[in-house]
């Protein structure tokens, strides 16, 4: 089971370069059921946001059983926050990389009439992990699934201007790789950290609403 959070704020950002390694595919070749996603709404004004709801307009193709479509957060008061639990099942068989299909598409409402759209950027893939070695020497290939969220670098579950921070580390430096693997770090999907994905990221904070 898996279980991811972010938080819907704005941070500053800043520019790199230069890449790392390309990552291959990978498929999901089996699914997995009760992954949970929980989406955390704060209050930034300075009014008291009455009747909060989170709908869930639309999802990838590999995502399956998404539960509830509807959460109901009531009211959030100036700096506090509510949180939006959800589950949802993994389909098999789909690349989700090479489809480029991890789009979430939420709906925050208030009872005034105001209204937000948030595109949440979430990817599921299997990675190849070593099992123990057999009593004969030989040692088998095993799958590992991860949930992650491109532009969460620093996997603190939130994307801000500390997963930029991690990144230029990671390629300048030879700092740690972006947690939990590479793709966190790729938020293109095109296999490189390079200037692109600093790009992609600057317009998803800033253009985002």
């Amino acid at each position: 089971m898996m279980k991811r959070l972010l938080i819907l704020s704005i941070a500053l950002s800043m520019w790199w370069f230069f890449s790392h390694s390309t990552l291959q595919a990978y498929e999901v070749e089996t699914g997995t059921i009760g992954n949970t996603y929980a989406l955390k709404v704060k209050n930034q004004g300075t009014d008291t946001l009455k009747g909060v709801t989170v709908t869930m307009h639309s999802s990838p193709s590999w995502v399956l059983n998404f539960s509830p479509t509807y959460n109901n957060l009531g009211e959030i008061l100036p700096s506090d926050s509510a949180t939006a639990n959800f589950t949802f099942d993994v389909a098999p068989g789909l690349d989700s990389l090479d489809s480029l299909d991890g789009e979430l598409e939420f709906q925050i409402t208030t009872s005034s009439g105001k209204l937000w759209k948030k595109y949440l950027l979430l990817y599921v893939v299997t990675r190849l992990v070593n099992t123990n070695p057999q009593s004969d020497g030989a040692c088998c290939n095993g799958s590992q699934y991860d949930l992650y969220t491109p532009g969460d670098a620093n996997g603190d579950e939130k994307i801000s201007l500390s997963d930029i921070i991690y990144l230029i580390n990671y390629v300048f430096k030879n700092g740690p790789e972006p947690i939990p693997f590479f793709l966190a770090g790729d938020m293109n999907e095109d296999g490189l950290v390079n200037l692109a994905d600093i790009m992609a990221l600057v317009n998803y904070i800033f253009r985002s609403p």
